[in-house]
């Protein structure tokens, strides 16, 4: 009981580490829904779901998902 309890821990354990080397190797930034960290967001302050920052950010992409910038 106990080795499979240690099994799948450590299962998942190799997953998030193979996630996590994805998510460095890949080098993109984390942002929020309007671009950045910090600051006001036109979405929130209008209740909108979609603001202007992030149709322009949508709008500068390339066919392989990647920011003009």
């Amino acid at each position: 009981m106990i080795q499979m309890v240690v099994l799948t821990i450590g299962a998942f354990g190799l997953i998030m580490l193979a996630m996590a080397v994805g998510v460095i190797f890949q080098g993109k930034a984390l942002r929020g829904s309007c671009g950045g960290v910090g600051g006001s967001c036109a979405c929130d302050d209008a209740g909108e779901p979609v603001c202007d920052a992030k149709k322009a950010r949508d709008a500068t992409k390339t066919r392989d998902g990647k920011v003009d910038e």
